[in-house]
């Protein structure tokens, strides 16, 4: 199957910290979208978040201004 690269930017009202924390603490994850989440800030950590509808690889961090990872969503979930 074909893939393709996608690239997402979104502005928040929030400062970088905040979202980074947001997106890589699991806590903080899961008190915001109220489903679990399993990831650490952790190079080539395979995370799981939103109750496992999503899973994949932390691949580049560079705190707090840029996560790269890989991903998919588990559409039988």
């Amino acid at each position: 199957m074909e893939t393709k690269d996608i690239t997402h930017e979104l502005e928040f009202s929030a400062t970088p910290t905040q979202v980074y924390e947001a997106l890589m603490n699991a806590d903080i994850h899961e008190d915001i979208t109220g489903t679990n989440a399993d990831i650490e800030e952790k190079e080539g950590y395979s995370f799981s978040i939103y109750d496992s509808y999503i899973t994949g690889k932390n691949i580049r961090l560079e705190k707090p201004h840029k996560i790269i990872q890989e991903w998919r969503a588990n559409e039988e979930h």
